[in-house]
């Protein structure tokens, strides 16, 4: 999707380009059209698009944790699922696995640290003072 930015940027560009030095009725001012491009182009499109992916990576690891886990108690036969913990998705399934399953997960940190940024785009905008 951001590949195409580029590809839409030019067109958005080509047709704002005939408002330059013919400011008409009812229209915005060139000037005023280029700011609100750049501001778009450059920060709220790209922004978003990777956002959403972080957002979106993340629920698909949380799910497929959870299949995971569903799938080692069905087949252990364990008394307990790791939806019936308390806790996050995330921390659920690492005590389920660990605790549980007694199963070591590796780089489990890379995942705490994928928490942490879904965490700050989902309830800061991604800004990370906010937190």
């Amino acid at each position: 999707m951001e590949a195409q930015l580029p590809v839409i940027q030019e067109r958005e560009q080509s047709s704002i380009e005939r408002f330059r030095n013919h400011d008409l009725p009812n229209t915005l001012p060139y000037e005023s059209m280029m700011e609100e491009y750049d501001w778009v182009y450059e920060y709220f499109f790209p922004r978003s698009l990777r956002y959403s992916f972080i957002v979106l990576l993340y629920l698909a690891i949380e799910h497929q944790l959870n299949q995971l886990c569903d799938e080692i108690r069905k087949r252990r036969n364990l008394p307990i699922r790791s939806n019936e913990m308390s806790g996050d998705a995330l921390k659920r399934s690492k005590v389920y696995l660990q605790k549980v399953a007694g199963i070591s997960i590796k780089n489990w940190e890379t995942l705490e640290d994928l928490s942490k940024v879904r965490n700050c785009v989902v309830h800061a905008l991604g800004k990370v003072e906010l937190l």
